[in-house]
């Protein structure tokens, strides 16, 4: 916008801030309908994310054969970047809201997966040890004593998690939806609107802010007796 403004480039390129409201004013009741699909899949790919990479971080610190086989897969799988299997995901799952959840779950998995089994894995083992002579549950062990120990790394993973969840759903979006803010900025893009494509970024951007946020707060909230 700055540089529409001072003239460096010519405003069908770069819209003026008014312009970016006039569309925001037009297009309000279209973004909302697209923000919701769009959250749609980005709670469920990233809620099983959640689910799935917390049990078995967890689970692969504690059991050591499980850890042994999970290790090594992560160390292969965690970095290959899974915006490279959007078009097979495409092309083998059912449905694109199959395919796009399936995506963002295998960004957001392992990034969780690890924190979960690093902290986990570095609580002392001498808390355990003696919560275990006092005859602690161990369902008592784990609430009491290790998620809340391992729940700041816990929380570094899902924040990684959340932002890569966020980069994979527009990508997917701009692939093969019809539906989603990532589709509302492709097919602005298709038809040359670089007006809308900017108002697309920035409501994306806002959106991500608002989530990232939450999501800290929640973090400050469980974490509040560190303070």
């Amino acid at each position: 916008m700055a540089t529409n403004r001072f003239g460096w480039a010519t405003g069908f390129i770069y819209p003026t801030p008014e312009a970016v409201i006039s569309q925001f004013t037009q297009d309000g009741k279209e973004l909302f309908h697209h923000l919701v699909s769009s959250v749609g899949l980005l709670a469920s790919g990233y809620s099983l994310a959640v689910l799935f990479g917390i049990s078995l971080g967890t689970l692969s610190a504690w059991y050591r054969r499980l850890g042994r086989i999970m290790n090594p897969a992560s160390s292969v799988l965690a970095p290959i970047p899974p915006i490279i299997l959007i078009p097979y995901a495409i092309a083998l799952l059912p449905s694109f809201r199959a395919s796009s959840i399936f995506i963002i779950f295998i960004g957001a998995f392992w990034p969780i997966f690890v924190a979960t089994l690093n902290g986990v894995a570095g609580i002392d083992r001498r808390y355990m040890d003696s919560a275990r002579t006092l005859g602690v549950s161990t369902f008592t062990l784990f609430r009491k004593i290790i998620f809340p120990a391992a729940l700041s790394s816990i929380f570094t993973g899902l924040t990684i998690g959340m932002t890569l969840s966020f980069i994979l759903l527009t990508s997917a979006e701009m692939i093969g939806a019809n539906a989603g803010v990532g589709f509302y900025i492709k097919l602005a893009t298709d038809f040359g609107n670089y007006t809308k494509v900017v108002t697309g970024i920035i409501f994306i951007g806002i959106f991500v802010t608002f989530v990232m946020i939450l999501l800290r707060r929640l973090e400050k909230h469980f974490l509040r007796w560190q303070r």
